[in-house]
This record gives structure tokens, sequence and C-alpha cells, in this order.
């Protein structure tokens, strides 16, 4: 009897083991690993159409519940690069979309996960940006946002992103509504010594933002009149992602002026 016991348990486990390989290697499994490729690429070029692709891959990932945390996630992230772009090209009303569209999927991600750190610091983001471009609700939402982050902090004191994206929502947070250039410039060096050392061991989780915090540090001690700091800055950036176009495009040649 107990032999039989034994080889039913044996069975129940290896039919655990296949469904978790089926499922790692399904459509949603891909499409995650593939719009993370996308979406470093899209980033590093900045290339709306890049990051749009890997919005449409996250979409695929949103539909499978085992993935949908994830898939919100990266969608929230996808919309939130999406306003940025509008935002620089001054579309403000399609940046009020793509801010309110990420806010959605941040939510749902929050939703599927309790306590995800990483998504309540982005959302704090986002409402910090819509705080910047909405004049009635801006009261609102920047109290929101000093909220979520706060959460997000508390959560994840020593994450990398939550210290570099409390550093953005300093930053964006207009200053009569309590954000900060000095406070943000303090955290954006505190994530560049976090980012040193914070290991990440999913390869589903978040891994990007390294290079894109010193990119702010260069630019914030550019505006300092810093340029030792700022080109060191940059280097360290390029050292992380050699193709940044931000870096080599923009902030490089403007310390070379």
């Amino acid at each position: 009897m107990r032999r039989r016991y034994r080889w039913v348990a044996f069975a129940c486990l290896a039919l655990v083991s296949v469904t978790n390989a089926r499922s790692e290697e399904g459509p949603a499994h891909r499409a995650l690993l593939k719009g993370k490729l996308l979406m470093k690429s899209g980033m590093t070029k900045w290339d709306g159409d890049l990051m749009r692709q890997a919005r449409d891959l996250f979409e695929l990932a949103a539909r499978d519940s085992l993935y949908a945390q994830w898939g919100h996630y990266y969608l929230g992230y996808c919309h939130f690069r999406l306003g940025n772009y509008a935002l620089q090209a001054k579309q403000h009303d399609e940046a009020r979309r793509a801010f309110a569209r990420a806010a959605v999927h941040l939510q749902q991600a929050l939703e599927l996960r309790d306590e995800f750190a990483e998504a309540q610091a982005l959302l704090a983001v986002c409402m910090g940006q819509q705080a910047g471009l909405d004049g009635w609700r801006a009261v609102s939402l920047a109290q929101q946002c000093k909220s979520m982050m706060t959460q997000a902090v508390k959560l994840a004191p020593d994450n990398p992103r939550v210290r570099f994206l409390q550093a953005l929502a300093s930053y964006y947070t207009p200053d009569f509504l309590g954000g900060s250039r000095k406070q943000a410039r303090a955290l954006l060096e505190k994530a560049s010594q976090l980012f040193a050392t914070f290991q990440q061991h999913d390869i589903l989780a978040p891994q990007w933002g390294h290079a894109e915090c010193f990119a702010w540090l260069c630019e914030f001690y550019s505006v300092d009149d810093e340029n030792a700091p700022a080109l060191a800055a940059c280097q360290r950036a390029l050292t992380i992602n050699p193709a940044y176009r931000w870096v080599k495009e923009s902030l490089l040649p403007d310390l070379a002026k």
C-alpha cells in the first residue's frame, strides 16, 4: 500500500513538473521575454514603434492568468514611456491618455499581486506626471503620488528601481505640490549605489533602469555645472548600455559644448 502511495505521489509531482515546463514554454511566457527585449530596445533607441510592438506582446501575456501580473505591469511601463515620448513631442493630450492607460494597467497589476512595490512606484510616477498636466486634479493626484510612493519605499527600501522612480516622482511633481529637484538628485545618487549590488533572480521581473539612472545623473550634474561628475555618469551609462541614444546623441554632445 505504501509503495502505491509513493507511486501516486511521484506521478503527481511529475505532472506538476510537466505542467510548469509547458507553461514556461507557452505563448504568454515567450511574449513576455520577447516584449522585454523590444522594450529595452525601444528605450535604448527612444523608439515609440518598438515600444508599441512590446506593448502588443504584453497584451497577450496579460490575458494569461498565470502571467497577468507581469503583463499588466509591463503594459503600464510601455504606456508610461509612450506618454513621455508624447510629452517630448509636445503632444499633451496624447501624453495624458498614455499616462491614464498606464495607471489603469498598473492598478490591475496591484490587484493581482499584493505588495508589488515596483508597480506601486511606477504608478506613483504616472500620477506625478498627470499632476503636472492636469491643473484641475493636480492637488489630488500629487497627494496620491506621495501616498503610493511612500508605500512602495516602505515595501522595498533597497530596490534601486523603486528609489529611481521615487527620484522621478519628486522631479516631475510640481514644487508647489511637494516636488523637489534637490531631493530628486539625492535619490538618483542613492539609486545608482543600489543598482551596483541589486540582483533580480526572476527572468520575468523588471531589469530596466540602471543605465537610465546614470543618464539622469548626468543631466542633473550638467545643469548644476558639475561637468566632471556629469561626464563620469555618462560614461557609466554607456558602459551599461553602449547603444543608449539619449546619452550618445544628446547628453555627451551637450557636455562637449
